[in-house]
């Protein structure tokens, strides 16, 4: 059989597509019942989730949208366990963060659905690599036969990859669990009565996995074991835990049974058992280690938001200053063999250059003012007459001058970071570009320096001058290399 426009690989695609959820296909389908968990909040089923998530509520008189906690008010919580999903959602307004998070919130409710409720995970991994297509008239979710994302179809599909791959549970246990990406190690203690004890470290990893296939950390050989039975890993609270996938045989911790798919905190020396195995393991867990871990993460965290914050700045500024116009731009990754010359030539079709700095070396012979003068720093600014000018020479940015790329952007005359009074002065932090000397000594730091140019990343060792600093983001001096940056005076 053959169809015009279609091979054979994709015609049997779409007459093996699941679009139909219901009969032996029904679990797929959002409105079917089970346990969901979205950061902490259980749901009966998805579309409960996606209900609440979705649109603003009317709780005792006062309206209501999901804003992100992780925690819900008492009367909210007890409005998500009566929510009717089959109620008509006319009149109710759109949760303003849904836009925003719809894709994410959805992936989060589907993978907690999957992983926790291991009967409808088996029938999922039973469909094989048939396509999945939720038929609904939200394009978001699905597809109505003519358009739409079928994000719900697409996301079970990947969670049914990960599954036959044995990977499913870890993106559960980062997407949905807080699992910290930052390797950490432990010491398991395995004993079996007079037979001794034998030592497993595990280390060099973010999750060790317990179970019987190769890829697991600790490989019991008890036949109540699961292929993936168990697994230890420590959230972003620095806390280590385990967290049991087997709700047949399971995992006991000092005597306690877990519950399926909800994290246990360990503590150090607790002891523990696996499905119907006599074995007992010991957990050894070293907490001066798992301090420094999550010091380093909250100081890379802090790191990451403050450069974040520089960059966001920036922006800011670049989009202001365009807005307003301006008759001054800065020219970026000019060859240094470019004279000023040059630049008057490339720029002064686009109208009256009134002047053209050159940025030069510390301690540089070079006459400012001469048409020989060659742009060493690799950056110029240029003044016209009037705005128009400017704003003509920035169509010139992507070309090319001297075989150079070259950047071209208004001259903003904000500052990225907030100066303290004078009297007072500011320290900069800095990353040092390689070739200065962290520790050598400045001259005339304690003189009064002129503005500081050329800061666009913070981070790693610092300089720390004692005098007032102006940085523009008119002023980044861009070394070869990413993400470092040359420090100059003027």
């Amino acid at each position: 059989m053959e169809v015009e426009g279609l091979d054979s690989a994709a015609l049997k695609a779409i007459l093996m597509r699941i679009d139909n959820f219901e009969g032996e296909f029904d679990f797929l389908n959002p409105a079917y019942k089970c346990r969901v968990v979205f950061k902490g909040i259980a749901f009966h089923s998805v579309a409960h989730g996606l209900r609440f998530l979705r649109l603003s509520h009317n709780i005792d008189g006062q309206e209501y949208h999901y804003d992100g906690s992780d925690h819900l008010p008492a009367h909210v919580a007890n409005h998500v366990s009566s929510m009717d999903v089959s109620a008509t959602s006319e009149g109710s307004d759109e949760n303003p963060l849904w836009s925003a998070h719809r894709h994410e919130w959805l992936e989060l409710l589907l993978r907690d659905k999957y992983r926790r409720n291991g009967d409808i995970r088996t029938r999922l991994g039973k469909t094989g690599d048939r396509q999945i297509v939720f038929t609904s008239t939200d394009l978001f979710l699905g597809f109505d036969g003519k358009s739409g994302q079928n994000k719900v179809g697409r996301i079970t599909e990947q969670i049914r990859e990960d599954m036959s791959a044995y990977k499913d549970h870890r993106v559960w246990l980062l997407m949905c669990q807080n699992m910290s990406a930052e390797d950490f190690w432990v010491t398991v203690e395995e004993s079996h009565g007079d037979s001794g004890i034998c030592k497993h470290r595990l280390e060099g990893k973010c999750l060790y996995d317990i179970g019987r296939i190769p890829s697991c950390d600790l490989k019991p050989a008890n036949p109540s074991i699961s292929r993936v039975h168990a697994s230890i890993y420590m959230n972003k609270r620095g806390h280590v835990c385990m967290v049991n996938y087997n709700d047949v045989t399971g995992v006991t911790v000092n005597g306690q049974r877990l519950e399926p798919h909800e994290p246990f905190a360990m503590r150090n020396g607790d002891r523990f058992t696996l499905g119907a195995s006599k074995r007992v393991y010991r957990i050894s867990i070293d907490r001066d280690l798992v301090s420094r871990k999550m010091a380093e993460i909250a100081s890379k965290r802090r790191e990451l938001q403050h450069k974040a914050d520089l960059h966001a700045k920036r922006v800011s500024n670049e989009l202001e200053t365009f807005l307003k116009g301006h008759d001054e731009v800065v020219v970026l990754n000019v060859s240094y063999k470019t004279k000023r010359a040059d630049l008057y030539d490339f720029f002064s079709s686009c109208g009256d250059v009134e002047s053209i700095q050159l940025p030069q070396n510390r301690g540089s012979s070079d006459d400012p003012a001469s048409d020989e003068t060659l742009a060493r720093r690799g950056i110029a600014f240029i003044k016209f007459r009037d705005k128009k000018g400017a704003a003509r020479a920035l169509e010139r940015d992507g070309m090319y001058l001297n075989y150079r790329k070259i950047q071209v952007k208004y001259k903003s005359e904000d500052k990225v970071m907030t100066v303290q009074d004078r009297a007072q002065g500011v320290e900069v932090a800095a990353e040092v570009h390689q070739g200065i000397d962290a520790a050598a000594p400045i001259p005339a730091a304690t003189a009064g320096v002129g503005a500081l140019v050329g800061l666009e990343t913070i981070s790693g060792e610092a300089v720390h001058i004692p005098v007032e600093v102006e940085i523009q983001p008119q002023d980044v001096i861009w070394s070869a290399t990413l993400l470092q940056c040359k420090l100059c005076f003027r």
